[in-house]
């Protein structure tokens, strides 16, 4: 499992999960705890040097291909 070596926050992801689904998501904020990181991504430089790997995939086209793949495990 890789990731893009770009971050994103929270807000981001659950606006483009909207967009997917087509309706609101129910969301509650809480506040935050003191072990919470407050910001994480995957440094994927040892897979570009190593492996002479890229992402090809956006976030916005991952999210949408896992939506679909759960749609289709439903049906």
């Amino acid at each position: 499992n890789f990731g893009s070596g770009v971050g994103h926050s929270i807000n981001e992801i659950l606006r483009i999960i909207h967009k997917v689904l087509g309706h609101e998501i129910k969301v509650t904020y809480t506040k935050k705890r003191s072990l919470d990181v407050p910001k994480i991504y995957l440094d994927i430089s040892r897979a570009k040097e190593y492996l002479s790997w890229k992402p090809v995939t956006s976030l916005d086209n991952g999210i949408k291909k896992t939506w679909d793949f759960i749609k289709k495990l439903r049906t």
